[in-house]
């Protein structure tokens, strides 16, 4: 979950929106752009595995449902990078 919530984190960074957000897939092209997201699903598979494995969601990892997930992931990222403004889409923090 760190991990995700670092990554939202690095999409508001305007240096990080324009090189990985927008310019990555025109100079890495289709191809290579589907095998980083094959691996970064797989990441996020292992995630919700765990999770699930652990009691922690009652979610139950498949193919389809880590599919979802990361097109929610990468669509979130994309409105951030998209944003004249995104700082009103950074995570609030949590009370301590």
């Amino acid at each position: 979950m760190r991990g995700l919530d670092a990554y939202l984190d690095a999409c508001l960074d305007r240096e990080y929106q324009r090189i990985c957000l927008l310019q990555a897939p025109a100079v890495l092209g289709w191809e290579r752009c589907r095998e980083l997201e094959a691996r970064m699903m797989g990441l996020l598979d292992a995630m919700l595995g765990e999770r699930s494995a652990a009691g922690q969601t009652r979610l139950e990892p498949s193919p389809l449902l880590t599919r979802v997930l990361f097109r929610m992931l990468s669509e979130a990222a994309m409105v951030i990078g998209e944003s004249e403004d995104p700082a009103p889409h950074a995570r609030k923090s949590e009370p301590s």
